[in-house]
């Protein structure tokens, strides 16, 4: 079972993206900030899903950080808010892939299932 540490400041799409992942047969934890996610991050989890807006630090940040420390872990971005350089900002810091909110259950199954060997994305 694949674990993913969930961050994201809005405790309902908190929520879902964990609803998300345990129809998917994934477990989730839950932290609402970056400082949080950078305690609770270790290798027990697979990866993360980061809100690119958070409330101490942005998104790209956190994820920055944490690649750094967990290279072989999978990153990804929600945000409501898609900015033009969202692919930029994600390669640049290491993330595999993004999504805009509402999230595509279907679409962040689909990557939860690509991402759970570490592939690439081309």
């Amino acid at each position: 079972m694949s674990r993913w540490l969930i961050v994201e400041d809005d405790l309902g799409a908190a929520e879902a993206l964990a609803q998300t992942l345990l129809r998917a047969g994934c477990d989730a934890g839950i932290v609402h900030n970056g400082n949080d996610a950078l305690s609770a991050m270790d290798d027990s989890f697979d990866g993360a899903i980061v809100d690119l807006n958070l409330p101490d630090m942005p998104g790209e940040k956190l994820v920055e950080t944490l690649y750094e420390r967990f290279i072989d872990k999978i990153y990804g971005f929600v945000t409501g808010v898609m900015p033009d350089e969202i692919e930029e900002i994600a390669r640049r810091c290491g993330a595999d892939f993004w999504m805009t909110k509402p999230i595509d259950t279907r679409e962040l199954l689909r990557l939860i299932e690509t991402y759970s060997t570490k592939e690439a994305i081309s």
